[in-house]
C-alpha cells in the first residue's frame, strides 16, 4: 500500500481497485469488501433533504412569549434548540417577559420549565396573578416550572450540567435571570480565567440547547451609555436573537438587534399589566 502511496482510509477508498489488486495479488473481489466494510463502520450514514426537514418540524418548538407584537419580532416566539437573549436596564420589563414565556411554555406546551434564579427576582405570587388573569387553572401551569437558584458561575454550570434531557421530564425551556450578575464578578481586574469562564458558560448555553432541543431564555444588563449589552465582546456572538427592551415613558419598546430571521432594528411598543406582557397597538 506504502508503495501505491496509500497511507490513509480515504486514499483507499478512493483508490483504483484493479490497480491495487494487481500491486496486491489480490482479487477485486476481496478489495471491494474490504472497502465495503471500512465505508459501513467510517463513512456518515447518509439522510436525505426530506428526512432532515422531518426530523426540524418534529424536533422544534416555538414558544409564545404572551405578547403577539414580541412574537412577530422573533419570527413566532422563542424557538427550541437556540439562545435568545433579553437585555435591557432596569424596570425594563426582562423579568416579566420571562414569566410571561414560562407561563406560556407551561399551559401551551405542557412542558417542564427551569427558571435559574440569581437574584431573587423569581416570584410565585406574580405568576399566579399573571395566570388568574388569563384564565389559566393552578394545575396547568405550577408542577411544570421549577426555580433553581444560582449566585456564582459555578452554581450555574453545575445546574445546566444537571439539566441534561432525561425522557418526559427533559425541560422545553431553561430560563436564567439573569446572567450579568453571575458573569460580570469574574471579568476585568486581575481575574485571569474570566473570559475562559464566560467560554464555558457560553459552550454549556449551546450545549443544552443543540443536544436537548431547548429553548435557552436569558436576560442581560445595559452598560456604559444605556446602548451595549454587559460582559463585553466575548459575549455578543453567544445569543441566536438579541431582543432590546428599553423604557419610553409609560410604555416600553421591544428592538430587534440581533436576529438571523428578521431584519435588525424592527420594534414594537408594549406595556405591562396584571397579565403579564400586552402590546399596544
Amino acid at each position: 500500500l506504502r508503495r501505491e502511496r496509500i497511507m490513509t482510509v480515504q486514499q483507499f477508498g478512493a483508490a483504483d481497485i484493479s490497480q491495487v489488486s494487481r500491486a496486491l495479488c489480490i482479487s477485486p473481489q476481496l478489495l471491494l469488501s474490504i472497502r465495503k466494510r471500512l465505508l459501513v463502520q467510517y463513512s456518515a450514514i447518509p439522510v436525505s433533504g426530506i428526512q432532515l426537514y422531518e426530523h426540524l418540524l418534529s424536533s422544534t418548538v416555538i414558544i409564545s412569549t404572551g405578547c403577539q407584537g414580541i412574537d412577530e419580532l422573533l419570527y413566532g416566539g422563542v424557538y427550541s434548540g437556540e439562545l435568545l437573549e433579553v437585555v435591557g436596564g432596569c424596570a425594563s420589563g426582562k423579568t416579566q417577559l420571562c414569566f410571561s414565556t414560562a407561563l406560556q411554555s407551561a399551559v401551551k406546551h405542557h412542558s417542564h420549565v427551569v427558571y435559574i434564579d440569581s437574584g431573587g427576582t423569581f416570584s410565585a405570587l406574580r405568576l399566579t396573578e399573571m395566570a388568574r388573569a388569563l384564565n389559566y387553572q393552578d394545575d396547568d401551569w405550577q408542577s411544570l416550572i421549577q426555580c433553581h437558584t444560582a449566585y456564582d458561575i459555578f452554581q450555574l454550570l453545575s445546574c445546566l450540567e444537571s439539566l441534561l434531557p432525561t425522557g418526559e421530564t427533559a425541560p422545553r425551556l431553561v430560563i436564567v435571570d439573569c446572567v450579568t450578575s453571575l458573569l460580570s464578578p469574574i471579568l476585568g481586574g486581575h481575574q485571569k480565567q474570566g473570559h475562559c469562564l464566560l467560554q464555558q458558560v457560553s459552550r454549556a448555553f449551546k450545549s443544552l440547547a443543540l443536544n436537548g432541543q431547548i429553548a435557552i431564555m436569558y436576560t442581560n444588563n445595559f452598560v456604559g451609555d444605556g446602548q451595549e449589552p454587559a460582559l463585553g465582546r466575548t459575549w455578543r456572538h453567544v445569543p441566536n436573537t438579541r431582543l432590546a427592551l428599553v423604557t419610553e415613558g409609560p410604555s416600553r419598546k421591544a428592538i430587534i438587534t440581533k436576529s438571523s430571521q428578521q431584519a435588525c432594528s424592527l420594534s414594537t411598543l408594549f406595556t405591562i399589566n396584571n397579565s403579564g406582557i400586552a402590546g399596544i397597538g
